[in-house]
């Protein structure tokens, strides 16, 4: 194939030529075998050829209802896919605002548990302030008596 491919590239007149001398070459066979006919086998041979052509075209109309129906198929799926993207865009953004909602309340949360936790922490720094004078108050008095 490739190379019936590159040969056309690079001769395209041999081609040509080729496939007239065998067009001409069938053409020339077909009016042999009619110069060989009489009148009525003639008629008969032209009835055959519109026969087949007739067939052909039926078929060609039914290929071709069949192709609608396909595209029509094809477009309401295209529609369906238009509206099922639409709805995961809407559900995205939602997700989204959801989720930055969340991630802003967390962020709050901890910022509030951080003050919390320094409150604390300085209330126990003064409890064990308050815990050492008292140790040292009571090691002192203990002395004395």
């Amino acid at each position: 194939m490739f190379q019936k491919l590159f040969f056309a590239l690079y001769n395209p007149k041999l081609v040509l030529y080729d496939y007239l001398e065998s067009k001409f070459e069938r053409d020339a066979q077909l009016i042999r075998r009619v110069d060989k006919l009489d009148n009525g086998q003639f008629q008969e041979l032209v009835i055959q050829q519109l026969s087949t052509l007739t067939k052909s075209i039926d078929t060609l109309a039914i290929n071709q209802e069949v192709m609608q129906a396909d595209i029509n198929t094809m477009k309401a799926d295209i529609t369906d896919m238009k509206t099922d993207i639409s709805n995961l865009k809407q559900s995205q953004v939602r997700m989204e605002e959801d989720l930055t909602r969340k991630i802003t309340a967390l962020f709050d949360s901890r910022e509030l548990q951080k003050d919390v936790n320094q409150n604390v922490s300085r209330s126990l720094e003064r409890i064990e302030a308050k815990i050492d004078i008292l140790q040292i108050e009571t090691a002192y008095l203990k002395r004395i008596k």
